[in-house]
């Protein structure tokens, strides 16, 4: 069963508000096709990529930290 993130919800109330025309349910299905989970690892790279952990980066996907999202000063 997928654990719902806050954004989720949110991003699920404004998917529902714009197609009123689907039931519940399948409401449910087309948003999970549409914006699936993130995968564990895909969390991580998110997470080093925000908190600018340059090492846990490169670990994750063998790549240095893009520039844009280097410390900046």
């Amino acid at each position: 069963m997928r654990n719902y993130t806050m954004l989720d919800l949110i991003r699920f109330n404004k998917f529902c508000n714009e197609n009123k025309d689907l039931k519940p349910l399948d409401a449910i299905k087309v948003y999970n096709e549409k914006y699936p989970e993130k995968t564990s690892r895909e969390k991580l790279i998110n997470l080093s990529r925000i908190l600018r952990i340059g090492g846990l980066y490169k670990a994750l996907t063998g790549l240095e930290l893009p520039v844009e999202d280097q410390e900046k000063g």
